[in-house]
């Protein structure tokens, strides 16, 4: 692997890295509802650039990773049944209906923002393990 190659491994861990620290301070217990959309699209983008790194890390030579191409390139570096990539989906369709969905925060859970809060937090405590896996994984080849 050329330094080109791990040049790019180590910046997409580095921009994960960070996504993801942010993501655990916007998902707090007093959270309100617009750190609870920054959270959303800062936790996915940093499982997105994570699994990036994991894929290149695997040999793949790509100028630009597609969002709806990493789900199938996990699933067939590890698999489906380890989750993975339906947990990176799963991360999209949150991101997409905090971005998009004006209602989604505010309506969901019966405008409940206490169960919206810890949904989230538990939704990032899940996507740690994983994150933390794929991220030294990737690592590996540095």
């Amino acid at each position: 692997m050329d330094s080109q190659h791990k040049d790019r491994i180590a910046e997409h861990l580095r921009v994960a890295d960070g996504g993801f620290e942010l993501a655990k301070r916007l998902f707090t217990p007093d959270a309100d509802e617009f750190q609870l959309r920054a959270g959303y699209s800062r936790l996915y983008y940093a499982f997105f650039h994570v699994s990036a790194a994991f894929i290149c890390s695997t040999g793949v030579i790509v100028e630009r990773l597609e969002h709806g191409a990493i789900p199938g390139l996990l699933n067939s570096r590890l698999g489906h049944a380890c989750g993975i990539a339906r947990q990176l989906q799963e991360l999209y369709r949150r991101r997409v209906e905090s971005d998009y969905e004006p209602d989604r925060i505010k309506g969901g859970f019966n405008s409940d923002i206490e169960e919206l809060r810890r949904e989230a937090i538990l939704l990032l405590q899940r996507a740690e393990k994983n994150f933390r896996w794929l991220y030294y994984e990737a690592r590996k080849v540095l």
